[in-house]
């Protein structure tokens, strides 16, 4: 948790994405725990934070992460919300529908992606824009936390 909390400064520095809101992956929770503790430190935006959870546990994330959290969060209108089916049957596990996208998305991007964290992050905002969740042209702030090292390790 101790330095994620600095994203938030990125975030408030940079005009192009300070009303967009925010997605991140959430393995263990602390990455979006400091995000938030960051941005109650500078609360002059409104802020929605999307966390996508990797883990079998539907609540943990979100229940992990409210005791780190306090009343600054809704003074600083930061709105929560996690993601919790996202897992494909638990931690690094896999089905059709995560490979398919992982396999296409590659082939038409030069973002590297990896099937534990950034496929699942990007399948899932995939979703909710053909769901109109998100609607066609609106920005979001995706923070990649980790894992396209796999990518190399995986491959040979």
């Amino acid at each position: 948790m101790w330095g994620c909390d600095e994203i938030s400064d990125f975030l408030t520095r940079e005009s192009s994405v300070e009303e967009r809101p925010v997605a991140l992956i959430c393995g263990t929770r602390s990455t979006m725990a400091g995000l938030i503790k960051g941005l109650t430190k500078c609360c002059a935006l409104a802020r929605k934070v999307v966390g996508v959870s990797v883990i079998n546990a539907p609540g943990v994330i979100a229940g992990a992460v409210s005791p780190w959290l306090h009343e600054d969060v809704e003074s600083c209108r930061i709105v929560l919300r996690t993601i919790d089916d996202c897992h494909f049957g638990g931690y690094a596990r896999a089905r059709p529908e995560l490979s398919d996208f992982f396999a296409q998305y590659s082939g038409l991007n030069d973002i590297p992606l990896e099937p534990v964290y950034s496929s699942r992050l990007s399948w899932r905002l995939n979703l909710e824009l053909q769901s109109e969740q998100i609607q066609e042209g609106a920005g979001v702030t995706l923070i990649h936390s980790g894992g396209v090292f796999l990518i190399a390790i995986l491959s040979s």
